[in-house]
């Protein structure tokens, strides 16, 4: 059976480049560069001394995004970089990434339960919050809970080591 092609007066287009359009329209879009994404997105608080990701006064996270975090062989990094190395800062822009880009279920594990409240009030929320594709993501602050950060397309589950309770049942 053939299909005759007309033109969609309204659209400009014929029908096959219509629905070849409407296709796309669905089609889930590739994900960005993740290090061109960290540094135009990721924004830091005013609180710290850098206000955003910035690779040239951490080239040494380049590598690792690289190597580690793009390999898909890898599940499990231990960074035994020094004191004020980027860190932190590296594996929050990663989870700022993948929340926008890539969504998928993380989990973030701490020693005990003073340095989850810490790192939460100082670290995570704060960066969320000025990061602006991330922003739109959050809960508003009377609904955030000390379990998970509940984004709108994932969750990162918090949890610490303190207590089996807290770090049981993850799969």
């Amino acid at each position: 059976m053939q299909v005759e092609e007309f033109e969609l007066p309204r659209v400009g287009l014929t029908r096959s480049e219509f629905v070849a359009r409407c296709r796309r329209g669905f089609a889930k879009p590739s994900p960005a560069e993740p290090l061109q994404w960290m540094t135009e997105h990721v924004r830091f608080p005013q609180t710290w001394e850098a206000k955003q990701f910035d690779l040239s006064k951490m080239p040494h996270v380049r590598g690792f995004i690289e190597r580690f975090w793009l390999d898909p062989t890898k599940r499990k990094a231990n960074l035994p970089w020094s004191v004020r190395s980027g860190k932190t800062t590296t594996l929050l822009a990663v989870m700022c990434y993948v929340a926008e880009q890539c969504p998928a279920p993380m989990g973030v594990l701490f020693p005990d339960r003073g340095i989850l409240q810490a790192a939460l009030t100082e670290h995570i929320y704060p960066m969320l919050e000025r990061t602006r594709p991330i922003q739109k993501q959050l809960l508003p602050r009377h609904k955030r809970n000390q379990k998970a950060i509940v984004l709108r397309d994932c969750r990162v589950r918090l949890a610490n080591a303190g207590t089996l309770s807290d770090s049981s049942g993850w799969p």
